[in-house]
């Protein structure tokens, strides 16, 4: 008997629910897990789906436990912070928004079509502002406070892709896919770093030293911010009606390739292998 799926799903790959649509992906139950590794043969005859989003969030530099979780005071908590390696705390964003797929297997093969939008946010905090509001320049007597705000970024796109994956024998599938990718927003400081220092060799109880650089770039829907703002006779709007003319086409931006194989071995051990957007 075949089998035809028409799937209206939102997964939030978060905790526990990240668990299980990796699990379902690994598995062959969404027709999605192509998209991971076009190696993966989705065990459905035909798939339609629409609105099936994916959300995952990463903590960098620090811990939940190691921030809440211990016997510390917050001011030790913070004290222990500026000493450590890493001079940024942050948290890392994604986010996919399937808006149309389908997908459809043959006997040996298997041919799916994805447009998707993703969107990717990485947040950073200096650790020493933390040590400069919680404990005062007092903290860096010995050493500069070091404000760094690089790294900081919002980009989104839309994506679209062509997967085709093909049995070579009972135990072994390959695949590729390709994409045409249209930028909506890319906002990024690539370069924003400080130092404080505090001077106790003067006449006065201390003095202050501001040192840094910041460098970054700006573009919405095809609009050049860093133009719109110095260049008079850039024109922002026909920049916006441009690219809305040509997202939907998947022209303009960029592509991306995709390689996929996946082994199995027996019922219990499967090895899967893949590499994405080359």
């Amino acid at each position: 008997m075949k089998k035809i799926a028409i799937l209206t799903t939102i997964i939030f790959s978060i905790g526990s629910a990240q668990s299980q649509a990796l699990f379902e992906f690994n598995n062959r139950h969404l027709s999605q897990s192509q998209l991971w590794n076009p190696g993966f043969m989705p065990q459905y005859k035909a798939t339609l789906s629409t609105g099936q989003t994916y959300f995952s969030a990463g903590l960098v530099g620090a811990t939940l436990n190691g921030i809440f979780g211990s016997s510390e005071t917050p001011l030790q908590t913070v004290t222990r912070m500026i000493d450590e390696d890493e001079k940024q705390i942050g948290i890392d964003l994604f986010q996919q928004s399937d808006l149309f797929h389908f997908g459809f297997r043959s006997k040996k093969s298997y041919f799916s079509l994805n447009s998707t939008v993703i969107s990717e946010g990485a947040f950073r905090l200096p650790k020493d502002l933390l040590g400069l509001a919680f404990l005062g320049n007092g903290a860096f007597i010995e050493k500069d406070a070091d404000i760094d705000f690089s790294g900081n970024r919002l980009r989104s796109y839309l994506k679209n892709t062509f997967s085709y994956g093909r049995f070579l024998s009972n135990e072994l599938s390959v695949g590729v896919n390709a994409s045409l990718i249209n930028g909506i927003t890319d906002l990024n400081i690539e370069k924003a770093r400080f130092g404080i220092g505090t001077d106790t060799g003067t006449a006065s109880i201390y003095s202050l030293n501001l040192n840094g650089a910041i460098s970054g770039r700006a573009s919405m829907l095809g609009v050049n911010v860093e133009n719109a703002i110095n260049d008079s006779n850039y024109n922002a709007q026909e920049a916006v009606l441009d690219q809305l003319n040509q997202i939907q086409i998947g022209t303009n931006q960029g592509y991306a390739l995709g390689f996929g194989a996946v082994y199995r071995l027996n019922e219990k051990f499967r090895f899967s292998l893949s590499v994405q957007n080359i």
